[in-house]
């Protein structure tokens, strides 16, 4: 035997204090700690790009899910940063790489660059600068090599046009200017210039052919003759209204300025009293028209009416005795439409949620309305449980399956409304960590330490304080050797409780033995002689047992 004590689980050849220590989970070297200096590094893998975040690590016996053994990644957001990643450049972002650029080969994105899987093509961008062009381009004019297949502006043809000096679409017939070369203006007509020749007169836009001669001194319909038939009657428009007075008047080819066509103004010093004018009312003058109120169609203007352009809007004020009251009134809670939409109040009231539980988070599926927040009520509709008062948005849960007080040490927490099965929040628990068996209550920091081969109370340690000292009972007299113990939880097979034995060899020597003279060791005590007790033998004495039935 190595030692007589130390062994932490004597059911387990492998487990003793000699043993090497393995990443198993199990304290094999009996020392108390589990997997100490067996552990391996591994490395967070975020992007799952196969590369760990040097940054962001964690020990086990294999790698965790969402983790991998090396740390190579630059950066662990993006799973197209990684070691040996190769970068086209494609600067103008329009999918093709730049012909003739070598490729860059990190782990981070230089400027500029893209992976081949993002890309339409490796190659073929004659211009990274221009997301214009590329390969799939079309070839446009403008002297560019859109499309990158070698050659510029091929296909699009020249024209030869004619000048049209005054814009009106017809062509002086001559001079003809060409573009032979196609280098200027091959795609499309030069600015002042058209396809035919057939203007009369390229100086003024109002002749060519077919037009209506108007009063300009011009032949403007090209038929060799000059404002034939074109002189009218105007009328003076002193308030610019449009209508002019029937009592002063002129004659022109066209309209002179102050002067229209017509004659049928009924006051040439207002601009708004004009015929066929349509009055709106607009007691208040608040700037809407009364809902309702018929207009009235004039030329003067009617006591308490305005035109549409004096009018935010002809209609919708629903009191017209009142400025304050009309569409564009804000609404308060007041019992008044004020903004004239056929509602009292609306807008103004407020959705509010019960809050049953009381705990600062509403119940979506019980409203009022309001224009302040009621008792029992609250402005938000997230609570998902609104008779539990722990079941609220962003609560966070410690698991306690065994439903100790105590939370399972190294259980991720969880962040939700709803309470998940066999989980609390920390005002419910004695401790969110800590639990090293959480799924038996009677396991946890205020469990008290028994005899049971289990670390009862999370310590790290199994029955600690509570083992027993036995004693060797060799020669089985019922009396222990006190140079020979075992620390157990219960009576180890050949053990007792007491330490008392003179000779753990002999089982006739022992406490309270009673010794007989016989010193001619004839089996046969001395009669008369005294008997002695005492647990080793003396000289010339017998025990009982020795002497068979010879008394």
């Amino acid at each position: 035997m190595t030692s007589t004590t130390g062994d932490c689980n004597d059911n387990n050849g492998a487990i003793n204090p000699g043993a090497t220590e393995i990443c198993d989970g199990i304290n094999n070297d009996c020392d108390g700690s589990t997997d100490e200096g067996v552990l391996t590094t591994f490395y967070a893998d975020t992007d799952n790009d196969g590369f760990g975040n040097p940054a962001s690590t964690t020990q086990a016996c294999s790698p965790p899910a969402g983790y991998v053994g090396n740390n190579s990644d630059c950066d662990d957001n993006d799973p197209l940063e990684r070691p040996g990643q190769v970068w086209y450049k494609d600067t103008d972002n329009d999918g093709y790489a730049q012909t003739g650029v070598a490729t860059i080969t990190q782990c981070l994105r230089p400027n500029g660059y893209k992976v081949a899987s993002k890309l339409t093509n490796t190659s073929g961008d004659c211009d990274d600068d221009n997301s214009a062009v590329n390969p799939a381009a079309i070839e446009v004019c403008d002297a560019l090599d859109n499309n990158c297949n070698g050659q510029i502006n091929e296909g699009v043809g020249i024209s030869f046009w004619y000048r049209d000096m005054d814009g009106d679409g017809y062509g002086s017939p001559s001079p003809v200017f060409g573009v032979p070369d196609g280098s200027f203006f091959p795609c499309s007509p030069p600015i002042g210039f058209v396809t035919n020749n057939q203007d009369c007169n390229d100086n003024f836009a109002s002749a060519y052919p077919g037009a209506t001669e108007i009063c300009d001194g011009i032949d403007n319909n090209c038929n060799s003759s000059i404002d034939e038939g074109v002189l009218t009657t105007f009328y003076a428009d002193t308030d610019s209204d449009g209508f002019g007075n029937p009592t002063n008047t002129t004659q022109a080819c066209s309209v002179p300025a102050g002067y229209v066509s017509n004659n049928s103004d009924c006051d040439d010093t207002d601009a708004l009293e004009r015929p066929g004018q349509v009055w709106y009312k607009d007691t208040d003058n608040d700037g809407y028209g009364q809902t309702g109120a018929a207009t009235i169609t004039q030329c003067l203007r009617p006591a308490g009416y305005k035109v549409a352009s004096e009018l935010t809007s002809t209609t919708g004020d629903c009191n017209d005795n009142n400025g304050a009251i009309n569409p564009a009134a804000t609404e308060i809670c007041d019992g008044i439409d004020n903004n004239c939409d056929g509602q009292l109040d609306d807008g103004v009231y407020t959705i509010y949620y019960a809050d049953t539980d009381n705990d600062g988070f509403g119940d979506p599926a019980i409203t009022t309305q309001a224009c302040s927040v009621p008792e029992g009520y609250v402005s938000n509709n997230t609570d998902c449980d609104d008779t539990d008062p722990l079941e609220f948005p962003g609560q966070v849960w410690y698991k306690d399956s065994d439903n100790d007080g105590y939370g399972e040490t190294g259980a991720a927490t969880l962040t939700q409304c709803l309470r998940p099965a066999g989980y609390k929040v920390s005002a419910e628990l004695t401790s969110t960590t800590g639990d090293c068996n959480d799924n038996n209550a009677a396991i946890n920091p205020a469990a008290t330490e028994i005899c049971d081969g289990i670390d009862n109370d999370c310590d790290g340690n199994t029955d600690e304080g509570v083992l027993t000292t036995f004693y060797a009972d060799a020669d089985n007299d019922g009396f222990g050797n006190p140079s020979n113990s075992t620390l157990a939880c219960s009576v180890p097979e050949g053990y007792v409780s007491n330490n008392t034995d003179c000779d753990d060899t002999d089982p006739l020597e022992h406490p309270g033995q009673i010794w007989y003279k016989d010193t001619d060791n004839d089996d046969y005590g001395q009669t008369g002689a005294a008997t002695l007790t005492q647990c080793l033998r003396p000289a010339g004495y017998q025990s009982r047992q020795n002497c068979f039935n010879n008394w």
